[in-house]
């Protein structure tokens, strides 16, 4: 009658924890930036690039989010997939026999049996929910980068400025202890060691200097475009904030509600029983109902002619082959998934511990360095001045007072940067920051449709 077809088988300021909650529905829906399969170009740069308008080029241009963001696009085509019939077929046939001519029309269906159509449509949902919450952990991603490159380039450069003073402080106790040495007032070795010492600051600040230009470059690599041929001027202005009073249990509470990554593999893990049931329901056998027209016209004329309809109905016998492998393949696949998220919200809470304790105490120690030791070395470089002045400090110590500011002014910036750091790593955990355009305070969306806030 007809022959069976099978298809294929198929640091921010934090908001409330419903806030990230609303942003992964409102990533499902986010439009992509140009339809699938065509190429997009990034706008130009503007001439000055803040922080703000970096994490709005990142979130619609950067070539991670879009590759999550076509995925997750795509996923919602394979869900219409799912839930279609299997195709009908239709034969022609027309036979030529020695006494007679046979032609024949036959239409036959599959109907799928033990709930395959709905499994297939549950496999799909569940993949839709995975390639959604890779959005939302490819924007963590790329956020967090873009926050450390402007904080480290906010550091580097007060760092390459300070370094360079250094410097220059060190060679103009190199040249002051040269003149005592000539004087006969300094030995060879302690000018050689202020020479020593000279020689490193300024290899140093040149390193420096070089570190602030790699960092603007990072910036732009960030964000996910190449360093421009024509000069942009990146303002880092005030960097993500520092955490304020913030608890253990609270962080933790909204780390696993929110963590961008334990949801992929929570995600991943309801997916793969979504898989496993699917494979269930293939055990099932399916039906096939056919019919057909048959023509019979006799070439003698002793022969028979006619016209006559039939129909048939058959099924696929599970006698050796019940998917019985792919069923058990799939059940330890899920369990596998299980335990991955498992692992991931253990590994959550470590990192929200190990954060949170870095971020206390590189805040901690930002905190003495601006309450008392930079003020400390500022009192003590202003004594040495005013005793210098009166003669009663040598120009030496007078130096070392100011090398002992810059110093300690130094290392209060890189205090900073550490609690910078990991404030912003605390933040992508949380994903207390939605992409531009879907935060609740964010600014109407620019003309042409596109959301247009600033993170």
């Amino acid at each position: 009658m007809g022959r069976r077809s099978r298809n294929p088988r198929m640091a921010a300021t934090f908001l409330l924890p419903g806030a990230a909650a609303r942003t992964v529905a409102a990533l499902l829906f986010a439009a992509p930036p140009a339809r699938a399969g065509e190429p997009v170009d990034a706008p130009a740069l503007p001439e000055v690039l803040t922080l703000d308008a970096a994490l709005t080029h990142a979130w619609r241009h950067h070539p991670a989010v879009t590759e999550a963001r076509e995925r997750a696009a795509g996923s919602r085509g394979i869900r219409a997939q799912a839930g279609l019939w299997p195709r009908p077929e239709l034969d022609l046939g027309v036979f030529r026999k020695p006494a007679e001519d046979e032609s024949e029309v036959a239409l036959s269906q599959t109907i799928e049996l033990g709930g395959k159509r709905a499994a297939r449509a549950g496999a799909s949902d569940a993949a839709i929910a995975t390639a959604a919450a890779g959005v939302a952990e490819a924007w963590s991603e790329v956020r967090a980068g873009v926050g450390e490159a402007f904080a480290q380039l906010d550091y580097l450069r007060a760092a390459a400025d300070l370094r360079g003073r250094l410097a220059a402080a060190e060679r103009e106790m190199a040249d002051l202890a040269a003149s005592l040495r000539a004087a006969g007032k300094l030995s060879e070795a302690a000018e050689l060691g202020f020479r020593q010492a000279a020689a490193a600051a300024g290899a140093t600040a040149e390193g420096a200097a070089a570190e602030a230009a790699d960092a603007e470059r990072r910036v732009f690599t960030a964000i996910g475009v190449m360093p421009p041929p024509s000069p942009v001027r990146i303002e880092c202005g005030p960097a993500f904030a520092l955490l304020d009073g913030a608890e253990f249990d609270a962080l933790l509470c909204m780390a696993l509600t929110n963590n961008p990554a334990l949801n992929t593999a929570r995600a991943a893990a309801a997916a793969a029983r979504a898989e496993e049931r699917l494979e269930r329901a293939r055990r099932w056998m399916d039906l096939r109902v056919a019919g057909a027209a048959r023509q019979i016209e006799a070439r003698r004329p002793d022969g028979t002619s006619g016209a006559g309809l039939g129909g048939q109905v058959g099924v696929d016998l599970p006698l050796w082959d019940r998917n019985q492998g792919n069923v058990t393949a799939a059940r330890h696949a899920a369990r596998a998934a299980e335990a991955t998220a498992r692992s991931a919200e253990v590994e959550t809470a470590a990192a929200v511990s190990r954060l949170l304790a870095a971020h206390r105490g590189n805040r901690a120690l930002a905190e003495a360095y601006d309450r008392e030791i930079v003020p400390l070395a500022l009192r003590r470089d202003e004594l040495a001045a005013g005793a210098a002045e009166a003669g009663r400090a040598s120009a030496i110590e007078r130096l070392d007072a100011r090398r002992g500011l810059l110093a300690a002014t130094l290392e209060q910036a890189r205090a900073v940067l550490m609690a910078r750091l990991s404030a912003i790593q605390l933040e992508r955990l949380l994903q207390a920051n939605p992409p531009p355009g879907i935060r609740e305070r964010g600014a109407a969306p620019e003309r042409g449709g596109r959301d247009a806030a600033g993170p």
